[in-house]
């Protein structure tokens, strides 16, 4: 998606935007003025793709009910003239455009449940022949389920009859959407406008995707847009050097108070470390909780997803924390961690990637523990669940078998069997080498030719352990039992057993294409409604060992 545009402020020079990118600045930099630019000159640099627009500054209002009057009837009264109005705004403002995108959604469920009926009145003349039509879910449906994925703990509702929308926070008495938080307005409208109305092939101008929101809570919405938007170009412009910093992001331009100077930096860790004293990581989002789970990674959208579904509590926060190291850092409260947030509870989570028995042993404790699969979305990989998901999403005219599943998985560990057996091989080959001596000893040497002598002892003891554990016929035994391991696997057909060995990430691509979903995410959702955890011995096994109170 690599693009190059020539800016007003220095014409002669070319920059590369890719899919995500971001122009940081402090206040007075001129990000807003650039962004517009951007706007108006798209069609010169990213020629048919549609342009989404969302303003800095904007103040959300909502309105309480989505009953069409005398008024606005003719904009709203049929789906064809609904998208009309609302595509006449995709330029202007999110806060001028946020109820027309709330009335086309309305207006989709009920041509969604119009071509449904006809759909069933159509089975039923034709003597009911095959199972019943299933209903898409309704747009407005899947909005609210997006809202509560990021506010676990709000629920909002449409009234059919009246057309109203109310909120519930944790069970209490419902209220209405004009009480919602800034915060949680802003969450609403950019979900409803890009997540769920947006075109796969959009150009995203975003000024202040902060706004409102706390750091955490700002990266978890945008890397779920982006994740569910793969072909869509973003850009951003932001103060905020931890948005900045997101696994996401493609490319940075700094911008400086002179027009003279703009910094393209396609790794932001080049940004002199006295500017990346930014917000601390993940520790907001701990600290705004009294549970922590935490996990691998650092893309919340997938885990975001999976994890609370599996917990079935909303006081749960999930925080991914990098490497399975940092995972037991943090759960183990190790270091700093040690008098960060003492009284929230703390529990880590591992993905077992190709990680050696010996590695897993030393990362496991009682507050921390191995996934029992690869990685986190091996789990919705299962067979049985893949069938019954597709079965229960209705979107696919034939539906696999749980033996052509099996196929599949054993047919993809196959093909990565060689791969699979050399990472598991580096990570039981990785040594730590260090030449020391203890300060017992170290204290008792007086003179030069001493400490010469025991460093070069030291350095030889060093020497003759790496080789010991690096020799050929080491590394021969270590290859001839990993794919020994692979081959048993295959031959008994244990699924379970390749899921752990086997990238789940790459894997429920597949499953999500099979199901008839429209990506991962999508397929994921699609599990934690169609899915019970009961029924699953491997889901059950992950959900009674975390150790919450």
């Amino acid at each position: 998606m690599e693009t190059k545009i020539k800016l007003s402020r220095l014409p002669e020079e070319e920059f590369i935007f890719n899919r995500i990118n971001i122009l940081l600045g402090a206040n007075g930099t001129g990000k807003s003025k650039l962004l517009k630019e951007l706007r108006d000159q798209a069609p010169n640099f990213y020629g048919d793709r549609t342009v989404i627009f969302v303003e800095g500054g904007r103040t959300i209002k909502l309105t309480n009910s989505l009953q069409l009057n005398r008024n606005n009837f003719q904009q709203y009264g049929t789906l064809q003239t609904a998208n009309q109005t609302f595509q006449n705004k995709r330029k202007t403002t999110l806060s001028d455009r946020v109820m027309d995108a709330l009335l086309l959604l309305d207006r989709m469920g009920q041509e969604i449940r119009g071509e449904h009926s006809d759909k069933v009145n159509e089975w039923q003349k034709n003597g009911q022949n095959g199972p019943m039509p299933l209903r898409e879910e309704p747009p407005l449906t899947k909005l609210f389920t997006l809202f509560s994925e990021i506010f676990p703990s709000i629920q909002l509702k449409l009234d059919s009859a009246n057309k109203s929308i109310t909120c519930i926070k944790n069970g209490s008495a419902p209220y209405n959407p004009s009480e919602l938080s800034d915060g949680e307005k802003q969450v609403l409208s950019i979900l409803a406008d890009i997540a769920i109305l947006g075109d796969d092939k959009s150009l995203i101008l975003v000024d202040e995707p902060e706004l409102n929101l706390n750091p955490s809570l700002a990266c978890r919405v945008w890397d779920t847009i982006e994740n569910d938007l793969p072909n869509c170009v973003f850009i951003y412009t932001t103060h905020n050097v931890g948005f900045s910093m997101r696994a996401n992001v493609d490319n940075v331009l700094v911008l400086s108070n002179t027009n003279e100077n703009i910094s393209e930096i396609s790794n932001i860790g080049e940004i002199d470390g006295n500017d990346l004293r930014a917000l601390l990581g993940s520790i907001p989002a701990i600290l705004s909780t009294s549970n922590a789970l935490i996990t691998e990674g650092r893309e919340t959208s997938f885990d975001s997803i999976f994890y609370r579904w599996l917990v079935g509590r909303t006081d749960i926060e999930i925080v991914p924390m990098g490497s399975g190291s940092d995972v037991q850092a943090v759960a183990n409260r190790l270091g700093v961690w040690n008098v960060v947030a003492p009284s929230v509870k703390l529990f880590g989570v591992f993905d077992r990637d190709y990680k050696s028995n010996e590695t897993i042993g030393s990362l496991t404790s009682d507050n921390c523990i191995p996934l029992a699969f690869h990685e986190a979305e091996s789990y919705f990989c299962l067979p049985k669940a893949v069938v019954k998901v597709t079965e229960k999403m209705g979107l696919k005219g034939t539906i696999p078998s749980i033996e052509e599943i099996e196929n599949l998985i054993i047919s993809e560990f196959e093909n990565q069997k060689l791969e699979i057996s050399a990472q598991r091989v580096f990570d039981k080959a990785k040594i730590n080498l260090a030449v020391s001596i203890p300060k017992t000893e170290l204290k008792q040497i007086d003179t030069v030719e001493a400490l010469e002598s025991k460093l070069i002892e030291e350095s030889k003891n060093q020497t003759e352990f790496a080789t010991a554990n690096l020799d050929d016929e080491k590394i021969k035994s270590h290859l001839k039992a990993e794919l020994d391991f692979c081959e048993q696997a295959i031959n008994e057909r244990n699924i379970e057993l390749i899921l752990s060995l086997l990238p789940g990430k790459s894997l429920i691509a597949k499953m999500s294409s099979i199901s008839g979903a429209r990506n991962p995410s999508d397929y994921a959702r699609a599990c934690t409604k169609h899915l019970s955890i009961e029924e699953y011995v491997p889901f059950k096994k992950l959900k009674d060992s975390l150790k919450f109170e």
